[in-house]
């Protein structure tokens, strides 16, 4: 599946913030991805320890105020923690790999070095 995020946001930035929240506190969180026009929303909810609900949503507008059930669910599925957590950081460790100017480049940003450090402690703790 291919997202064409936006500019608009700092995404990156949300995304692992958001990732470092749900494994700190096993908490539902949700996170937006702008298209323009639209706009999707991850959402991650703790079933257990070890299992999660991952699903996205789509909304015609971009920063939509709509509330999370209107949009349309295109991907629902169960999926161990462990695994879900470490597809992202795999994806957010290839851009990180990438260097700052390629980064900024790219995204309109600089790498959230800050965050993505938390989410690398936050995983080590999950994992021990």
């Amino acid at each position: 599946m291919h997202i064409p995020a936006s500019y608009l946001s700092d995404l990156i930035r949300e995304m692992i913030i958001s990732l470092s929240i749900f494994l700190e506190r096993s908490q539902d969180v949700v996170f937006k991805f702008q298209t323009e026009p639209g706009e999707y929303r991850f959402k991650l909810s703790a079933d257990d320890d070890k299992m999660s609900l991952f699903e996205i949503y789509e909304f015609k507008d971009t920063f939509s105020r709509d509330e999370l059930e209107t949009g349309l669910c295109i991907i629902s599925t169960q999926i161990k923690t462990h695994k879900l957590i470490n597809k992202f950081y795999r994806e957010i460790l290839k851009l990180e790999k990438i260097g700052e100017e390629e980064f900024k480049n790219r995204w309109r940003y600089d790498f959230p070095q800050d965050a993505f450090d938390r989410l690398t402690r936050a995983r080590k703790v999950k994992h021990e």
